[in-house]
């Protein structure tokens, strides 16, 4: 859909802003880089036992631990006594930290 509208291919990766990657309407489509396109993330990888974006069990604390990258900085949001409060800490930094809750780096497309 990009390269047909725009006749070349964007300098990134194409960003489905809504999250579904059916739906290939132009103006639901944007560039971003790699790091934006990972943070654009609503949930969990598969592979995630409990199923709750930003929340990781860490041995040595014995806790939930909350952390998020913003713009390549690593920003420590604290240890939790559940995975639910971790996951919360990290959804509040998200809404704080990432443009429209993706850090989305834009590139020009025409």
């Amino acid at each position: 859909a990009w390269f047909k509208a725009y006749g070349h291919w964007p300098a990134g990766e194409i960003d489905h802003v809504n999250g579904d990657r059916a739906d290939n309407r132009l103006r639901n489509l944007r560039v971003v880089d790699r790091a934006g396109n990972s943070q654009n993330r609503r949930t969990a990888h598969r592979d995630s036992s409990h199923g709750l974006l930003g929340a990781t069990w860490n041995r040595q604390h014995r806790r939930w631990q909350a952390k998020i990258v913003a713009r390549k900085v690593r920003h420590h949001l604290g240890y939790f006594e559940t995975a639910e409060a971790a996951h919360a800490a990290y959804m509040q930094a998200k809404k704080r930290l990432h443009i429209n809750g993706a850090d989305i780096n834009y590139y020009e497309h025409h």
